[in-house]
């Protein structure tokens, strides 16, 4: 009979400190969701820099987090923005949804905030497109717009140049070209 209940008791322990293990984590579910609501299929979820998952074909994802409060974690796919979260309390019978751009987003609210004059805002968007992608011609471009809307010539000039953009593009671009050069800035040479 003590034999019994010694190894029950150490059954009992043994599963008991198991559940103590296991308690300090737990199971977080997520759904990744683009512009228009759709699932962001192959999309990384990274913990602590490292990548610890996928979304699935409809945006889920399931991640193994530990309690704790101010729980952050960053997402990323090309042709997406790389955008991080924080939850101040993880509840493993929630299914937290997060909503993440895509580029042309991005680029669709830059010129929305350039026509309304909300310059502040188009720095921050570009800002984050050469976080994403690195100073690269669209972003040179872009900062040559704001800067010449601003009124810094010179570095409309300089941005203008180093995007590389090509005058014969299109007629719009000859004019802006146009417009910050030509007679102020001599950019014909």
């Amino acid at each position: 009979m003590k034999k019994v209940f010694y190894v029950l008791l150490t059954i009992s322990l043994c599963l008991t400190g198991c559940t103590t293990i296991k308690n300090h984590s737990m199971l977080m579910h997520g759904m990744v969701i683009g512009d228009s609501n759709e699932p962001v299929a192959g999309l990384e979820i990274f913990v602590d820099k490292k990548m610890v998952c996928r979304t699935n074909a409809n945006g889920f994802f399931e991640v193994d987090v530990p309690i704790k409060k101010d729980f952050e974690f960053e997402v990323s796919k090309s042709g997406w923005e790389r955008k991080k979260f924080c939850e101040p309390y993880i509840d493993a019978t929630k299914l937290y949804v997060y909503q993440i751009h895509s580029i042309g987003w991005i680029y669709a609210e830059i010129e929305k905030s350039l026509k309304d004059g909300d310059f502040d805002s188009v720095s921050a968007l570009i800002e984050d497109l050469e976080n994403r992608y690195g100073e690269n011609e669209n972003a040179l471009f872009l900062k040559s717009v704001v800067a010449y809307k601003t009124g810094n010539y010179e570095n409309a000039d300089r941005y203008f140049r180093e995007s590389n953009v090509s005058l014969n593009e299109s007629s719009c671009v000859k004019k802006f070209y146009e417009k910050i050069g030509g007679a102020l800035w001599n950019l014909g040479k």
